[in-house]
């Protein structure tokens, strides 16, 4: 009897702790049509439809591995004075990556208009490409943003996708 009374304050202690499971955005839907996401998790089902090709499947309940070029769709933000937005994409650069193609380049287009590019020497966790989007280029309701690395990993025999960077997360902010 006395074991039992011992183990409830570990209950109650882990029943309370949080996880560490992504935070999820939910789409809003308004009148029967669903609002995109000015931030996309990569890993949250409910953005699917906003990752547009170019992305593997969900691993770890966290992120995904993409082609060298992949794309995804977003809502703007709402722009407050012509003030400029900025573009994130939250990625690691694997070791297996980089030790088999060396450093790698990221370019982006947002709508077609070119963003410049950014040079990655070494592997690393946790990267933010960032660029600042003049407002003017985020006209109508939907923004398309397309990347491009120069380098990925080609098919093999133990993975036969096109591994390029893992990716978390994308936004417009």
């Amino acid at each position: 009897m006395s074991r039992v009374f011992a183990l409830v304050p570990l209950i109650v202690l882990f029943a309370g702790c949080p996880r560490n499971e992504p935070q999820l955005a939910t789409p809003v839907e308004e009148e029967g049509e669903v609002v995109l996401l000015s931030t996309v998790n990569v890993a949250d089902p409910r953005a699917e439809g906003q990752l547009l090709s170019g992305f593997h499947g969900v691993e770890q309940r966290a992120w995904r591995w993409t082609e060298k070029r992949f794309s995804v769709a977003l809502q703007p933000p709402a722009a407050e004075g012509g003030q400029p937005v900025h573009l994130d994409l939250k990625f690691t650069a694997p070791d297996v990556v980089i030790d088999q193609v060396g450093p790698i380049t990221i370019s982006a287009t947002v709508n077609g208009r070119e963003l410049s590019p950014e040079t990655y020497p070494e592997a690393g966790q946790h990267f933010l490409f960032t660029r600042e989007i003049p407002a003017d280029s985020l006209t109508g309701g939907t923004v398309r943003v397309d990347f491009d690395i120069d380098k990925a990993m080609a098919p093999s025999e133990l993975d036969t996708r096109e591994l390029a960077v893992i990716v978390s997360s994308i936004a417009l902010k």
